[in-house]
């Protein structure tokens, strides 16, 4: 009674044993756990990034970057040569002048609060062309503005749309370029304000006083300031985007680490190095020997922890049967 018993539970423990395990063999296996496979691959393609050398595509990053930070303190360093212009023509005050420069400062802080995780998940550079797109449609409408409440309502705006690619650039700038050097690279694309400041002051200077009656409203040499400091500059920052590959940690964040793959295929391939082909078929090797080892610890984890869960099911069986039969 006692063996038939046994062998009754016993068979029909291995039996589900063994369709967890051909569950997890199957065409149904379960997907593998993506943070501690993503932590693993992170730590291997960490020292391919950081540790590789500046190419062709960082010296076009660095100079994509001057330019950003170039439209943007072009675009606010103008503000301040026209002020005693916007008092005449649009009646505000000194109040008011202070009260646009804040309302673009207070909507550039409210969007970069929480726009630095909405590029953790939809991307860094979906982020930036919404930024850039926003800043080019509402920067230009500031040219045409006929009243100081729309200028103010324009400019809050724009503050809002700055904000929102400003911790896109943050995290590609922090991303792309290697360890060596990053500090310096960064610190160089900081030289786009100055320049934007000194191209406001000559802007200014040549181009305010002028009057074209042919452009209409723009003709006004101050609006044709206005719309010269934004539609020019984020414009090419837009057309830019079309060449700019998206984050490589952001693709390897999310799971995706073909896509991850052909970044650093592409970084490798800007290189000016005669291997760099071999270096990419390297990658491709690691890559592959690195996903093939974690699919296969994951599978023995999850064997493992099966067999263990039905072993302790099947004592139990034993232990219970023992105590019907020998009360």
């Amino acid at each position: 009674m006692i063996a038939e018993y046994l062998i009754r539970e016993t068979h029909g423990c291995c039996c589900c044993l063994k369709s967890k395990l051909t569950s997890v063999d199957g065409e149904n296996e379960p997907l593998l756990d993506s943070q501690s496979e993503s932590r693993t691959i992170i730590r291997k393609f960490q020292d391919k990034f950081e540790k590789s050398n500046y190419n062709f595509f960082h010296a076009l990053m660095i100079f994509y970057f001057v330019l950003n930070i170039f439209a943007t303190g072009l675009f606010f360093e103008m503000r301040a040569y026209l002020f005693t212009t916007l008092e005449k023509e649009l009646g505000t005050t000194e109040t008011i002048n202070s009260t646009i420069v804040a309302a673009m400062s207070i909507g550039l802080a409210s969007t970069s609060f929480f726009c630095g995780g909405l590029s953790d998940k939809f991307g860094r550079k979906p982020m930036y062309l919404v930024g850039f797109s926003g800043i080019v449609l509402f920067g230009s409408l500031v040219a045409f503005a006929e009243s100081w409440p729309v200028l103010l309502l324009l400019h809050f705006l724009v503050g809002l749309f700055q904000g929102i690619q400003n911790p896109a650039r943050s995290s590609i700038a922090a991303e792309f370029f290697p360890l060596k050097g990053r500090g310096a690279a960064i610190m160089m694309t900081r030289l786009g304000w100055p320049i934007g400041a000194l191209c406001a002051t000559g802007l200014q200077r040549f181009v305010h006083p002028i009057s074209v009656p042919q452009l209409g409203m723009l003709g006004q040499g101050w609006r044709l300031c206005l719309f010269l400091s934004c539609f020019p500059a984020y414009t090419l920052l837009l057309v830019g985007l079309i060449w700019m590959p998206e984050s490589p940690r952001y693709y390897i964040a999310t799971g995706k680490y073909d896509k991850a793959f052909s970044v650093l295929s592409y970084l490798r391939m800007c290189s000016c190095r005669k291997d760099k082909q071999k270096m990419v078929d390297e990658d491709k090797k690691d890559l592959e020997f690195l996903l093939t080892s974690q699919s296969d610890k994951q599978k023995q984890a999850k064997w493992a922890a099966t067999g263990e869960q039905h072993g302790v099911g099947i004592r139990s069986k034993i232990s219970t049967a023992c105590r019907r039969s020998f009360p």
